[in-house]
């Protein structure tokens, strides 16, 4: 970040020289993630372009300022894949929450269909609670989200999904606005000034998985975690670029990057592959004796008998 500071203050003062930025890629700190560099990098292109906007760079300095090789190298996958055992559990802690007549409580109704949506459907926090009431057929169980750069797509809900979100849409009726709102402590919907359900910040998703992990005794689960393994389970049953599309990814090499299928699914497909046979290798001329061999001891059998 100083490295982008310097040369924001170096372009304003039109002191930016090829010099200073073919030494900038090397100031960027070694032990960030290759990741993490290249976006400083983009960060630096696009004050760059600012920039010659400006008119405080001409187009062959900005040309030549921007043509900075990415930093190369890969890493695993952050995050992990979350086993259907703790989907479950999570869910079983939601299905425990009741009201003290003994139903189910609202809370756990709409936290049973958040957990399932968002594993059956790989969305982003954001986009969950961006999510509508109008957004859901329920006929056709699809859901219109609206993601990165105001980019819409539709994802199929399945049957398991769409059981817990009948369940909670039950509960919460039929009004407009935010699918899955704020509840009150007594798992009432909260409504605006104009009546309409309220809508959750994206952080209260997250705090929603910390709690019925705790509650289900699992490992932490993070929503991006749900996103991850809903990519990972699709891409052996979908080609990347179906699995792209469902996750609002621009690419599919960036769709790619979200696979976190474990170890062992790895190490079975392995062991799934051919086995050589464990044989010596024939020589040519050991065949041909071989072949020439055999009409010659029958030949000898049929004289035999004559």
């Amino acid at each position: 970040m100083k490295a982008l500071t310097a040369v924001c203050v170096a372009t304003a003062a039109g002191a930016l020289s090829a010099a200073r930025l073919a030494s900038l890629p090397h100031s960027l700190q070694m032990d960030w993630s290759t990741a993490y560099r290249n976006k400083h990098l983009t960060a630096l292109r696009g004050v760059l372009k600012e920039a010659w906007k400006l008119g405080l760079l001409s187009t062959d300095d900005h040309q030549r300022a921007v043509a900075l090789a990415p930093f190369g190298g890969h890493r695993e996958p952050a995050g992990q894949h979350v086993p259907d055992t703790v989907i479950g559990a999570l869910i079983a802690a939601c299905d425990a929450d009741r009201s003290p007549a003994g139903a189910p409580a609202g809370a756990g109704l709409r936290d049973a269909a958040i957990i399932a949506v968002l594993d059956a459907c790989g969305l982003r926090r954001a986009e969950l609670v961006s999510l509508q009431y109008a957004d859901y057929d329920r006929a056709r169980r699809l859901l219109t989200v609206i993601g990165k750069g105001d980019k819409q797509r539709r994802i199929p809900v399945n049957t398991f999904a769409a059981r817990r979100l009948e369940a909670w849409l039950a509960r919460r009726g039929t009004h407009l606005g935010s699918l899955f709102p704020r509840l009150t402590r007594g798992g009432t919907l909260r409504t605006t000034p104009n009546g309409r359900p309220w809508q959750m910040h994206p952080q209260a998703v997250r705090d929603i998985l910390a709690k019925r992990t705790q509650q289900a005794a699992t490992t932490a689960v993070r929503p991006h975690d749900l996103r991850r393994t809903f990519i990972s389970n699709l891409l052996p049953e979908a080609d990347a670029i179906m699995t792209a599309r469902l996750a609002g990814h621009a690419s599919p090499s960036t769709t790619l990057g979200y696979d976190v299928r474990p170890d062992e699914e790895a190490r079975d497909a392995v062991e799934r592959l051919r086995t050589p046979t464990v044989a010596p290798l024939l020589s040519e001329t050991s065949a041909d004796e071989r072949s020439s061999a055999v009409p010659c001891r029958r030949a000898k059998a049929v004289s035999g008998t004559e």
